[in-house]
């Protein structure tokens, strides 16, 4: 086998990362260098309020000032990881290709967390419509029309709108015919990167980590997500890559102790609603 450090191990785990998440490619993004503090703090993310013009009511008339208002939202950040000990059985006898064997599972790991904290937001919130057990392409075509017509109600920009839908839904919308296919979208990287097509003015991507039968219709603004890496630990093998605002620490030491290496991928994330009525979700009925 042949020896990887930590530089070349986190260049390879951003490519297995960006193949194993979604959701994070579909909402705001906190800057790293605003996403800190430690495991279990709550930070405030800032967010402008609309506002409304006025109409002057005469030439040279008194006019009404604005106040610069903005709504705090709170993101809490979570520390997490996924470290393996190797020992010198593993190092020596045992592994026979580490990204497969020992990065892409902790890699995975790590990325499957981190987006769950979007899910459990969208998840989290209360229901606009409902969907039977049994419900067809043409039904979750319905709702997503419905979802179409709120968000354009609530004055929501029609750039940026994703539906983010669950793998019941999607197999239901793939046999709807007005839907259109990924592979029209002149992207490459539709398949790899969940779409499977566009409706309704949405960009439609599957998502696991959403409740079965489940969709949420949204703009990229009705949630925010934050993520940074550890900062690098000094005298030991370490390093941090970054890709598409998405960054994360490979470690690697020894334990002499335990006659093991430690191999440890981890990242700062978290994720909460901005404004759920910049969101329309739908599940599954009783």
């Amino acid at each position: 086998m042949a020896y990887l450090t930590s530089s070349q191990i986190a260049s390879l785990a951003i490519p297995l990362l960006h193949r194993s998440v979604v959701l994070p490619r579909t909402v705001e993004r906190v800057a790293g260098n605003e996403f800190g503090g430690s495991s279990g703090d709550t930070i405030t993310v800032r967010v402008r309020a609309n506002r409304t013009a006025n109409v002057q009511s005469s030439p040279g008339a008194t006019i009404s000032l604005d106040t610069i208002a903005e709504t705090g939202v709170p993101l809490q950040v979570h520390h997490i990881y996924s470290a393996a000990a190797l020992t010198d059985e593993d190092l020596t006898l045992n592994l026979e290709d580490f990204g497969a064997q020992v990065l892409q599972p902790a890699v995975q790991a790590v990325a499957r967390k981190s987006e769950q904290y979007i899910a459990d937001a969208i998840n989290g919130l209360a229901a606009d419509d409902a969907v039977s057990a049994s419900a067809t392409g043409d039904d979750y075509a319905t709702v997503i029309k419905d979802a179409s017509q709120a968000l354009d109600e609530a004055d929501v920009e029609a750039g940026n709108r994703w539906c983010a839908v669950s793998p019941a839904a999607a197999r239901a919308l793939l046999d709807y015919d007005a839907i259109e296919d990924a592979s029209a979208l002149g992207t490459a990287s539709a398949v790899q990167d969940a779409i499977i097509g566009r409706f309704a003015g949405f960009t439609v991507v599957k998502s696991n980590a959403l409740d079965p039968g489940s969709l949420c219709a949204y703009h990229r603004s009705a949630f925010v997500m934050g993520n940074r890496a550890p900062v690098m630990v000094p005298g030991v093998d370490s390093s941090v890559s970054t890709a598409d605002g998405f960054s994360l620490r490979v470690v690697r030491d020894f334990d002499a102790s335990k006659l093991a290496e430690i191999c440890a991928v981890s990242t700062f994330a978290g994720a909460a609603v901005v404004d759920a009525d910049r969101a329309y979700r739908v599940e599954v009925g009783s």
